[in-house]
């Protein structure tokens, strides 16, 4: 005949301590990391808005343009020297503008949407 194993419990205060310790050392390692917001690289077009709709880029460098919308938007400039033209829901673009500046800009579809590009 075998001899039976005997089991050891753990007691239960200490399973509370040791996921309390975890739980304590990951919120101490994940709020010593830094994070910094990196300047979003482009426009994107989500619920009938240009997000962001102040945006600030480089001359000469390409701002993308995404329309995360299921229907048809534009982004084009007031002064007419930039327009995506109509863009399907999903549609990726990219505007270049050349001459430093501030300008407005609207969905030609639906007028009331607007935003502002800033280039240095």
């Amino acid at each position: 005949m075998s001899t039976p194993v005997r089991r050891r419990r753990i007691p239960s205060l200490l399973l509370v301590v040791v996921v309390a310790t975890g739980s304590m050392v990951y919120a101490a390692d994940a709020s010593s990391k830094r994070t910094t917001k990196a300047a979003p690289t482009g426009i994107t077009i989500k619920d009938f808005a240009f997000k962001p709709d102040k945006f600030t880029g480089k001359v000469g460098k390409a701002i993308s343009v995404v329309n995360a919308d299921r229907v048809m938007h534009t982004l084009t400039a007031d002064d007419k020297s930039f327009d995506t033209g109509r863009m399907g829901g999903g549609a990726k673009k990219t505007i270049t503008i050349t001459k430093a500046g501030t300008y407005k800009f609207h969905c030609d579809i639906h007028q009331y949407m607007k935003g502002t590009v800033t280039v240095k």
